[in-house]
């Protein structure tokens, strides 16, 4: 299954095709055969109900939000660390609960201990 189909396939309140334009107007999405991703630019002091509504804009972002997320994440983030000034600004993600908001430096030497984590479950 693709990273787009398994995005696809993650359930969303307004619907994949709902988020998808949203994040064409106001974010990005890019689908590879590797990863699918979608991001938006964000305040960190927005309230919870805005950062969970893709249509949502900011005048002055200071984060970016990652939406939607699938496939090897690790190719995508290098893809994206240019444009997330390469560690140096804030991504949110939501799971469960209210939006948690990381700096991107942080990721890059936590993230690969996880991936190979989950790729070790998948190959069992």
């Amino acid at each position: 299954m693709s990273p787009a189909t398994r995005a696809a396939h993650v359930p969303s309140h307004a619907g994949f095709a709902n988020d998808i334009a949203a994040h064409l107007a106001h974010g990005i999405v890019v689908s590879t055969p590797e990863y699918f991703v979608m991001a938006r630019k964000v305040r960190r002091d927005a309230a919870q109900l805005d950062l969970l509504n893709p249509w949502t804009q900011y005048a002055e972002p200071d984060a970016w939000m990652v939406w939607l997320a699938a496939g090897d994440l690790r190719a995508a983030m290098r893809m994206l660390w240019p444009l997330f000034g390469e560690g140096k600004v804030w991504l949110a993600f939501q799971r469960d609960g209210p939006a948690k908001f990381v700096r991107a430096g942080k990721l890059s030497h936590l993230y690969g201990q996880g991936q190979q984590r989950f790729e070790q479950q998948e190959s069992d």
